[in-house]
């Protein structure tokens, strides 16, 4: 009878186990009032790819509610290198920040991408990294990116 109870309360806390478990969902539905604006510029890329990284590294931020990212249809430029940035123009439209890169084919499924990080205000370089992915880890690479840049804007 002791055998069989202890079974009986087992299963039923098993069971009860099973009701209580769920899925825990975080989702952001309004940001910092005071987002920090950033440009992504489109990454200029040498050869196709099926994921636009600049995008996916735009939305990841936009999303972080820690930055407000601008929109491509109100860049009057698309700068790659940095050497190219015209910060007055960035500064003018209201960006803080401005990410730029380039993503270049090594091999027949592989890419390597560049970017640079700039703060528009003081013209300063703050990164310039390099990451190499195939073509199904692109996705991952672009949320890589995105974090990399938050971790900086965020002490720069």
């Amino acid at each position: 009878m002791n055998k069989a109870f202890s079974v009986l309360v087992l299963l039923v806390c098993l069971g009860l186990a099973q009701r209580s478990s769920a899925d825990f969902v975080v989702e952001v539905t309004r940001g910092q009032d005071n987002a920090i604006p950033i440009a992504i510029v489109p990454f200029a890329a040498a050869g196709a790819a099926d994921l636009d990284v600049a995008q996916t590294v735009s939305n990841d931020l936009a999303r972080s509610g820690r930055f407000k990212a601008m929109d491509r249809k109100d860049m009057v430029e698309q700068p790659h290198p940095g050497a190219n940035i015209s910060f007055d123009d960035w500064r003018r439209l209201g960006n803080d920040y401005i990410v730029v890169g380039l993503m270049a084919p090594q091999g027949a499924d592989r890419y390597n991408i560049s970017f640079e990080l700039y703060n528009v205000l003081n013209h300063q370089r703050l990164l310039g990294f390099q990451i190499s992915a195939n073509r199904p880890g692109l996705r991952l690479a672009s949320h890589q990116i995105a974090d990399i840049i938050c971790r900086i804007a965020a002490i720069a």
